[in-house]
């Protein structure tokens, strides 16, 4: 069980591996965080004018 700890950085201390063009799709860090900052901004501005934040019927089709 102490090998295991010995291998995991301290706390705090992650990190993501820099882009690697042969596997495009690994590291999608930033896109994901980037969609999550895009949805709650939507959210939020679409609360505030007072609309409806789901997609209409016309769009889910």
């Amino acid at each position: 069980m102490s090998e295991v700890r010995a291998q995991k950085p301290p706390p705090g201390k992650w990190w993501t591996p820099p882009f690697d063009p042969r596997f495009p799709n690994q590291n999608q860090t930033r896109n994901c965080y980037q969609n999550f900052l895009d949805y709650h901004r939507c959210q939020k501005t679409m609360k505030r004018r007072g609309k409806s934040a789901q997609p209409s019927a016309e769009t889910v089709l």
